[in-house]
C-alpha cells in the first residue's frame, strides 16, 4: 500500500455562496471511481462538496497545500504554470468527468501546477481524509488513479520529446491527438488561445493551422472546442516530421 500524508480538512471557499450541498453517490462515480463499490461511494458522498466557480477563478494555485481532489461535474479547467517572466504555460485543460489533484495527495507536496476554471464551471471536492479512507478501502481504485496520472505524464513527455524536433503544426496536430485521446477520441476543449499557450505559440499562428485543416475537412471549430473529423490525415501530418 502507498503511504499516504497525513488527512487535513477539505479546502472551503471563503465565499459560502460557491457551496452546494454534498454530492449523490452516483455523481462521485466517474473516473477513477466508476467502479468503487456502491457502500463505499455512499460513506465519502456525505463529507464532499460541491462548488461552483466563476469564469477565471483559481481553484487552487502552484505550490498551494493538498486539502484535496476535484471531479469537474460541470465546465473546465485549465491547469497551467507560470514562468518566471510571467507568461503562463497551459499543460492541458480539462473537462467534465474528469479529476484533478491526485499528485500533492499521494507525495504530500504543494500543488504542482494551478487550476483555474475555464467558463461557470462547478467541481466536487473529495477532502484528504475522504482520498485516504477510498485508496484504503479500494485498491483498484488506486490503480485506476495511476494509469491516469500515467496517461498525463505520457503526454508530457510526448511533448518534450518532440518539441524541437518537430514544426509547430505537426506539434500542434500531435496535441489535439492526445487530448481527444485523453477524452471522448474525437472532440478537443480548448481554444485556440489554450492551444497557442500549450505549444508556446500565438493564437495567430493556431488559427491559421485550424482554418486551414478545416477547409481541407480534417478538424472543425466550434467555441473554445475543437472536432477532429479526419484523425488519419493528422497523424500523417505528424508522422512525417516524427523521424
Amino acid at each position: 500500500m502507498i503511504g499516504l500524508p497525513s488527512p487535513h480538512p477539505a479546502a472551503m471557499p471563503a465565499d459560502a455562496s460557491h457551496t452546494a450541498p454534498a454530492p449523490t453517490p452516483s455523481q462521485l462515480a466517474q473516473g477513477w471511481l466508476r467502479d468503487a463499490p456502491a457502500d463505499l461511494l455512499a460513506e465519502i458522498a456525505p463529507t464532499a462538496r460541491v462548488i461552483t466557480y466563476p469564469d477565471g477563478e483559481c481553484v487552487h494555485p502552484h505550490g498551494g497545500p493538498a486539502q484535496g481532489m476535484f471531479l469537474i461535474m460541470r465546465g473546465r479547467v485549465r491547469i497551467s504554470r507560470t514562468t518566471d517572466g510571467g507568461s503562463e504555460l497551459v499543460y492541458g485543460v480539462l473537462r467534465a468527468g474528469e479529476w484533478f489533484g491526485e499528485i500533492a495527495l499521494i507525495d504530500g507536496g504543494g500543488r504542482t501546477h494551478s487550476a483555474h476554471a475555464q467558463g461557470p464551471t462547478t467541481l466536487v471536492l473529495l477532502g484528504s481524509a475522504a482520498f485516504a479512507r477510498v485508496v484504503s478501502a479500494y485498491p483498484a481504485g488506486m490503480w485506476a488513479l495511476m494509469q491516469q496520472l500515467c496517461q498525463r505524464i505520457r503526454l508530457i513527455f510526448d511533448e518534450f520529446e518532440h518539441a524541437s524536433e518537430m514544426p509547430a503544426d505537426a506539434r500542434l496536430a500531435q496535441r489535439l491527438l492526445q487530448l481527444a485521446r485523453a477524452g471522448d477520441g474525437r472532440t478537443v476543449a480548448a481554444s485556440n488561445e489554450e492551444l497557442g499557450r500549450m505549444l508556446a505559440r500565438s493564437r495567430q499562428t493556431i488559427s491559421k493551422y485550424l482554418q486551414a485543416w478545416q477547409r481541407a475537412g480534417w478538424i472543425r471549430c466550434h467555441y473554445r472546442t475543437v472536432e477532429i473529423v479526419d484523425a488519419a490525415a493528422l497523424r500523417m501530418l505528424m508522422d512525417a516530421h516524427a523521424s
